[in-house]
């Protein structure tokens, strides 16, 4: 898999991950049609979890709805990424 972005601020990642634990679940939700990418947690255990995330809608694997925030910050990172030699 290749690594089109990363964060690795502590504060943003909590904020993330907060955002994550806090979103309303809606398993019956299926996205279609748009960007996906794999969002991998690393977690301290040195353990990783890794699900997709639909950009345009927001989803994140499978029917965590998250807010416009998350994906600002994705998209930041991969513009992050993407102006890197």
């Amino acid at each position: 898999m290749t690594e089109l972005g990363a964060i690795r601020n502590a504060r943003q990642v909590a904020a993330l991950v907060a955002m994550i634990l806090q979103a309303p679940v809606n398993q019956q939700y299926v996205s279609q049609g748009s960007t996906r990418y794999f969002i991998a947690l690393h977690l301290l255990d040195g353990t990783a979890v890794i699900r997709s995330y639909w950009l345009d809608s927001g989803e994140l694997s499978r029917g965590m709805l998250l807010p416009s925030a998350f994906k600002t910050a994705v998209e930041q990172a991969l513009q992050q990424r993407k102006s890197r030699p």
